[in-house]
């Protein structure tokens, strides 16, 4: 196994576009694999995913179908985050927090016999457990264990994780916003708040969320961005990306 120090010293813009790639990928195995079969380890990360990236997706379609035009009674989970609601705190709890700084290659260290099929529905309810077999189940163990190939956790804490105001020093972070509106990512600067002074600290994490095309062509391109691990950038533009 590479150390996990590979990944931590990684030159900043190879860090940045390789957790970009493995968003995409989360995102690429959300569209492949809800709903075909609920019984399958596969579907219930699949859900996991979805529901982190969009707490209130419809269950009927994963969310994932192309949203119709803001104005016509669309329902709120649907909506393109405004700029008054990109300044609203961002949980330390979120499901999506937890799916980025979870670490399963600390996990398959201390679990190097673990079977998937021990693991029940309830443990992916686990708010410890559930990240982490839902990125085992995506990733693959081999790929978790190789820092050049996967970051476990995707995002360090350090930059993640709101400050208190009480803390002397202030140090940047990534705020996350799924964007039903956007095909590509951004990464935007910090922008001052009157009702949230860490605003100045957080620089904007657009996740694009466009809407996965109906045809059914898609699948097999999907599955193999899943599986890559020698490109930074997926091979179709109507994969989402983050740059």
């Amino acid at each position: 196994m590479v150390s996990s120090d590979t990944a931590k010293s990684m030159p900043f813009l190879d860090r940045f576009a390789l957790q970009g790639k493995l968003i995409s990928q989360l995102i690429a195995f959300w569209w492949r694999h809800y709903n075909p079969d609920p019984t399958t380890p596969q579907h219930k990360a699949a859900r996991y995913i979805g529901q982190s990236l969009q707490p209130e997706f419809d269950r009927s379609s994963g969310g994932i179908s192309n949203p119709s035009p803001l104005g016509d009674g669309q329902p709120p989970f649907l909506q393109q985050p405004s700029v008054q609601q990109v300044s609203l705190p961002q949980p330390s709890d979120s499901q999506l927090l937890r799916l980025f700084s979870a670490d399963p290659a600390q996990y398959l260290d201390e679990n190097p016999t673990m079977d998937l099929r021990d693991y029940s529905d309830e443990d992916f309810l686990d708010k410890d457990l559930g990240p982490i077999l839902t990125l085992i189940i995506v990733f693959g163990v081999e790929r978790i264990k190789n820092s050049q190939h996967y970051l476990s956790p995707i995002f360090d804490p350090t930059e993640i994780q709101e400050q208190s105001s009480e803390d002397e020093i202030k140090r940047t972070f990534y705020k996350f916003v799924p964007d039903r509106e956007k095909k590509y990512g951004s990464l935007e600067d910090p922008r001052s708040s009157p009702s949230d002074n860490n605003d100045k600290y957080a620089f904007i994490y657009r996740i694009p969320l466009e809407g996965k095309p109906a045809s059914e062509e898609i699948n097999l391109p999907l599955e193999q961005w899943i599986n890559d691990t020698k490109q930074f950038y997926p091979p179709q533009a109507y994969i989402p990306f983050t740059t």
